[in-house]
Protein backbone atom coordinates (compact mmCIF):
# COMPACT_ATOMS: atom_id res chain seq x y z
CA UNK A 1 0.00 0.00 0.00
CA UNK A 2 1.43 3.34 -0.89
CA UNK A 3 1.64 6.43 1.33
CA UNK A 4 -0.98 8.15 -0.88
CA UNK A 5 -3.50 5.37 -0.56
CA UNK A 6 -2.92 5.13 3.21
CA UNK A 7 -3.36 8.83 3.91
CA UNK A 8 -6.90 9.97 4.88
CA UNK A 9 -6.25 13.39 3.53
CA UNK A 10 -5.27 11.90 0.24
CA UNK A 11 -8.57 9.97 0.25
CA UNK A 12 -10.39 13.30 0.52
CA UNK A 13 -8.25 14.73 -2.26
CA UNK A 14 -9.10 11.79 -4.51
CA UNK A 15 -12.72 12.84 -4.44
CA UNK A 16 -11.77 16.10 -6.15
CA UNK A 17 -9.74 14.54 -8.92
CA UNK A 18 -11.43 14.51 -12.35
CA UNK A 19 -12.65 11.16 -13.59
CA UNK A 20 -10.16 10.32 -16.31
CA UNK A 21 -12.54 7.78 -17.87
CA UNK A 22 -15.22 10.45 -18.42
CA UNK A 23 -12.96 13.15 -19.88
CA UNK A 24 -12.49 11.58 -23.37
CA UNK A 25 -16.23 11.14 -23.79
CA UNK A 26 -16.90 14.73 -22.74
CA UNK A 27 -14.23 16.07 -25.10
CA UNK A 28 -15.56 13.90 -27.92
CA UNK A 29 -19.06 15.24 -27.36
CA UNK A 30 -17.75 18.81 -27.49
CA UNK A 31 -15.85 18.09 -30.71
CA UNK A 32 -18.89 16.44 -32.33
CA UNK A 33 -21.13 19.35 -31.41
CA UNK A 34 -18.60 21.80 -32.78
CA UNK A 35 -18.29 19.88 -36.04
CA UNK A 36 -22.09 19.71 -36.44
CA UNK A 37 -22.51 23.43 -35.81
CA UNK A 38 -19.59 24.31 -38.06
CA UNK A 39 -20.95 22.07 -40.85
CA UNK A 40 -24.38 23.68 -40.53
CA UNK A 41 -22.83 27.12 -40.83
CA UNK A 42 -20.83 26.05 -43.89
CA UNK A 43 -23.93 24.54 -45.50
CA UNK A 44 -25.99 27.65 -44.76
CA UNK A 45 -23.28 29.86 -46.22
CA UNK A 46 -22.95 27.60 -49.27
CA UNK A 47 -26.74 27.71 -49.77
CA UNK A 48 -26.71 31.51 -49.62
CA UNK A 49 -23.91 31.64 -52.18
CA UNK A 50 -25.72 29.15 -54.42
CA UNK A 51 -29.00 31.08 -54.10
CA UNK A 52 -27.32 34.40 -54.90
CA UNK A 53 -25.51 32.81 -57.83
CA UNK A 54 -28.79 31.38 -59.14
CA UNK A 55 -30.48 34.76 -58.84
CA UNK A 56 -27.66 36.49 -60.69
CA UNK A 57 -27.68 33.87 -63.43
CA UNK A 58 -31.47 34.08 -63.77
CA UNK A 59 -31.33 37.86 -64.00
CA UNK A 60 -28.57 37.81 -66.62
CA UNK A 61 -30.34 35.18 -68.73
CA UNK A 62 -33.58 37.09 -68.58
CA UNK A 63 -31.92 40.32 -69.66
CA UNK A 64 -30.35 38.51 -72.60
CA UNK A 65 -33.55 36.74 -73.65
CA UNK A 66 -35.68 39.85 -73.20
CA UNK A 67 -33.43 41.80 -75.53
CA UNK A 68 -33.40 38.95 -78.04
CA UNK A 69 -37.20 38.75 -77.97
CA UNK A 70 -37.44 42.51 -78.36
CA UNK A 71 -35.17 42.49 -81.41
CA UNK A 72 -37.10 39.59 -82.96
CA UNK A 73 -40.40 41.43 -82.53
CA UNK A 74 -38.88 44.64 -83.84
CA UNK A 75 -37.73 42.88 -87.03
CA UNK A 76 -41.13 41.25 -87.41
CA UNK A 77 -42.90 44.56 -86.94
CA UNK A 78 -40.69 46.19 -89.58
CA UNK A 79 -41.78 43.50 -92.05
CA UNK A 80 -45.45 44.00 -91.16
CA UNK A 81 -45.20 47.76 -91.53
CA UNK A 82 -43.66 47.27 -94.95
CA UNK A 83 -46.54 44.96 -95.93
CA UNK A 84 -49.20 47.36 -94.64
CA UNK A 85 -47.63 50.34 -96.41
CA UNK A 86 -47.50 48.52 -99.73
CA UNK A 87 -51.03 47.17 -99.37
CA UNK A 88 -52.52 50.55 -98.48
CA UNK A 89 -50.69 52.30 -101.33
CA UNK A 90 -51.01 49.83 -104.23
CA UNK A 91 -54.05 47.69 -103.24
CA UNK A 92 -52.83 44.56 -105.07
CA UNK A 93 -55.64 42.20 -106.14
CA UNK A 94 -56.21 38.95 -104.28
CA UNK A 95 -53.66 36.30 -105.21
CA UNK A 96 -51.35 38.80 -106.93
CA UNK A 97 -48.18 36.89 -107.85
CA UNK A 98 -45.86 39.85 -107.60
CA UNK A 99 -47.00 40.61 -104.07
CA UNK A 100 -46.75 36.89 -103.17
CA UNK A 101 -43.13 36.89 -104.39
CA UNK A 102 -42.49 39.93 -102.25
CA UNK A 103 -43.88 38.12 -99.19
CA UNK A 104 -41.69 35.09 -99.89
CA UNK A 105 -38.55 37.22 -100.12
CA UNK A 106 -39.51 39.08 -96.97
CA UNK A 107 -40.17 35.90 -94.97
CA UNK A 108 -36.82 34.44 -96.04
CA UNK A 109 -35.12 37.27 -94.17
CA UNK A 110 -36.94 36.37 -90.95
CA UNK A 111 -35.67 33.02 -89.65
CA UNK A 112 -38.10 33.03 -86.75
CA UNK A 113 -41.19 33.59 -88.95
CA UNK A 114 -42.79 30.57 -90.61
CA UNK A 115 -44.99 32.55 -92.96
CA UNK A 116 -46.41 35.99 -93.77
CA UNK A 117 -49.98 36.43 -94.91
CA UNK A 118 -52.74 38.94 -95.38
CA UNK A 119 -56.33 38.41 -94.24
CA UNK A 120 -59.09 40.41 -95.91
CA UNK A 121 -61.99 42.05 -94.07
CA UNK A 122 -64.11 38.93 -94.66
CA UNK A 123 -61.67 36.74 -92.72
CA UNK A 124 -60.15 34.88 -95.69
CA UNK A 125 -56.46 35.07 -96.62
CA UNK A 126 -55.86 37.17 -99.73
CA UNK A 127 -52.05 36.94 -99.93
CA UNK A 128 -49.56 34.51 -98.43
CA UNK A 129 -45.92 33.49 -98.60
CA UNK A 130 -47.16 29.89 -98.81
CA UNK A 131 -48.98 29.75 -102.16
CA UNK A 132 -50.27 26.20 -101.63
CA UNK A 133 -52.03 27.03 -98.36
CA UNK A 134 -55.73 26.05 -98.43
CA UNK A 135 -58.35 28.79 -98.29
CA UNK A 136 -59.93 28.77 -94.82
CA UNK A 137 -61.81 31.38 -92.83
CA UNK A 138 -59.94 33.07 -89.98
CA UNK A 139 -62.78 35.37 -89.00
CA UNK A 140 -63.21 33.60 -85.66
CA UNK A 141 -59.57 34.06 -84.67
CA UNK A 142 -59.15 36.27 -81.62
CA UNK A 143 -56.32 38.29 -83.20
CA UNK A 144 -58.52 39.03 -86.24
CA UNK A 145 -61.48 40.17 -84.17
CA UNK A 146 -59.43 42.36 -81.82
CA UNK A 147 -57.80 44.34 -84.65
CA UNK A 148 -61.06 44.49 -86.60
CA UNK A 149 -62.89 46.02 -83.66
CA UNK A 150 -60.21 48.36 -82.28
CA UNK A 151 -58.46 50.72 -84.74
CA UNK A 152 -56.26 52.18 -81.98
CA UNK A 153 -54.17 49.02 -81.57
CA UNK A 154 -50.76 49.11 -83.22
CA UNK A 155 -48.62 45.97 -83.08
CA UNK A 156 -50.52 43.08 -81.53
CA UNK A 157 -48.91 39.88 -80.21
CA UNK A 158 -51.50 37.14 -79.79
CA UNK A 159 -51.47 34.00 -77.70
CA UNK A 160 -50.23 30.78 -79.39
CA UNK A 161 -52.69 29.14 -81.78
CA UNK A 162 -52.65 26.04 -83.95
CA UNK A 163 -52.44 26.58 -87.67
CA UNK A 164 -55.45 25.37 -89.64
CA UNK A 165 -53.20 24.60 -92.60
CA UNK A 166 -50.24 22.82 -90.98
CA UNK A 167 -51.49 21.92 -87.50
CA UNK A 168 -48.36 23.43 -85.92
CA UNK A 169 -48.30 26.05 -83.21
CA UNK A 170 -47.44 29.67 -83.92
CA UNK A 171 -47.64 33.10 -82.29
CA UNK A 172 -49.56 35.61 -84.44
CA UNK A 173 -47.89 39.01 -84.64
CA UNK A 174 -50.38 41.31 -86.34
CA UNK A 175 -51.01 44.82 -87.69
CA UNK A 176 -54.26 46.33 -88.94
CA UNK A 177 -54.78 47.40 -92.57
CA UNK A 178 -57.10 50.31 -93.32
CA UNK A 179 -58.91 51.65 -96.34
CA UNK A 180 -58.53 55.26 -97.51
CA UNK A 181 -61.44 56.31 -95.29
CA UNK A 182 -59.93 54.57 -92.24
CA UNK A 183 -62.29 51.60 -92.25
CA UNK A 184 -61.09 48.06 -91.58
CA UNK A 185 -59.48 46.46 -94.64
CA UNK A 186 -57.93 43.35 -93.07
CA UNK A 187 -54.76 42.43 -91.21
CA UNK A 188 -51.13 41.60 -91.96
CA UNK A 189 -49.90 38.58 -90.01
CA UNK A 190 -46.50 37.07 -89.21
CA UNK A 191 -46.59 33.51 -87.87
CA UNK A 192 -43.71 33.30 -85.37
CA UNK A 193 -42.42 29.79 -84.73
CA UNK A 194 -42.03 28.60 -81.10
CA UNK A 195 -39.40 26.14 -82.39
CA UNK A 196 -37.14 29.05 -83.33
CA UNK A 197 -37.40 30.42 -79.81
CA UNK A 198 -36.56 26.99 -78.41
CA UNK A 199 -33.55 26.64 -80.69
CA UNK A 200 -32.30 29.97 -79.40
CA UNK A 201 -32.79 28.88 -75.78
CA UNK A 202 -30.89 25.65 -76.41
CA UNK A 203 -27.81 27.63 -77.46
CA UNK A 204 -27.45 28.72 -73.84
CA UNK A 205 -26.22 25.23 -72.81
CA UNK A 206 -28.47 24.89 -69.78
CA UNK A 207 -27.73 22.59 -66.89
CA UNK A 208 -29.56 19.31 -66.40
CA UNK A 209 -32.45 20.60 -64.31
CA UNK A 210 -32.70 24.11 -65.79
CA UNK A 211 -35.87 25.19 -67.57
CA UNK A 212 -36.59 28.32 -69.59
CA UNK A 213 -40.12 29.26 -70.57
CA UNK A 214 -41.45 32.13 -72.64
CA UNK A 215 -45.01 33.07 -71.73
CA UNK A 216 -47.53 35.58 -72.99
CA UNK A 217 -48.56 38.37 -70.64
CA UNK A 218 -51.85 36.50 -70.10
CA UNK A 219 -49.83 33.46 -68.81
CA UNK A 220 -50.15 31.37 -72.00
CA UNK A 221 -47.10 29.20 -72.65
CA UNK A 222 -45.38 30.11 -75.95
CA UNK A 223 -42.15 28.11 -75.90
CA UNK A 224 -39.89 26.28 -73.48
CA UNK A 225 -36.70 24.29 -73.11
CA UNK A 226 -37.08 21.37 -72.65
CA UNK A 227 -39.89 21.63 -75.27
CA UNK A 228 -43.45 21.13 -73.97
CA UNK A 229 -45.61 21.14 -77.12
CA UNK A 230 -48.54 19.49 -75.31
CA UNK A 231 -48.80 22.58 -73.09
CA UNK A 232 -48.57 25.27 -75.78
CA UNK A 233 -51.64 27.47 -75.69
CA UNK A 234 -52.34 26.52 -72.07
CA UNK A 235 -52.84 29.36 -69.59
CA UNK A 236 -51.13 29.18 -66.20
CA UNK A 237 -53.39 31.67 -64.43
CA UNK A 238 -53.60 29.47 -61.31
CA UNK A 239 -49.82 29.42 -60.88
CA UNK A 240 -48.57 31.45 -57.91
CA UNK A 241 -46.31 33.47 -60.19
CA UNK A 242 -49.22 34.88 -62.20
CA UNK A 243 -51.81 34.82 -59.43
CA UNK A 244 -49.82 36.52 -56.65
CA UNK A 245 -46.37 37.71 -57.74
CA UNK A 246 -46.80 39.52 -61.06
CA UNK A 247 -49.66 41.75 -59.83
CA UNK A 248 -47.15 43.09 -57.28
CA UNK A 249 -44.15 43.46 -59.64
CA UNK A 250 -43.90 42.97 -63.40
CA UNK A 251 -40.26 41.89 -63.22
CA UNK A 252 -37.84 40.37 -60.76
CA UNK A 253 -36.45 37.05 -59.56
CA UNK A 254 -39.03 34.61 -58.26
CA UNK A 255 -37.96 31.69 -56.06
CA UNK A 256 -40.36 28.79 -55.64
CA UNK A 257 -40.44 26.27 -52.82
CA UNK A 258 -38.84 23.70 -55.11
CA UNK A 259 -35.87 25.97 -55.69
CA UNK A 260 -36.81 27.05 -59.20
CA UNK A 261 -35.36 30.49 -59.94
CA UNK A 262 -36.85 32.43 -62.77
CA UNK A 263 -37.38 35.99 -63.90
CA UNK A 264 -40.39 36.12 -66.23
CA UNK A 265 -40.09 37.55 -69.72
CA UNK A 266 -43.31 39.43 -70.39
CA UNK A 267 -44.23 40.31 -73.99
Amino acid sequence: MTDFEASPSSQRWRAWLPNSSRRPRLEAAIVVCFVVVASALVLAQSFRYALNDARTTAGNLTTLLTEHTRLALRGTDAALLSMVTMLERTRPPEGDREFASYLIRLSEQLDFVRSLYVVGPDGYATHTSQPDAPRVSLADRRYFQILRDDPTIGLFVGRPVQSRTTGGWFVPVVRRIESVDGSFAGIAVAAVEPSFVEQTFQLLQLREFDTIALLHVDSTLIASVPPLPDFYGMQLTDHELFRDRLPQATSGVYTSISGLHMRPVII
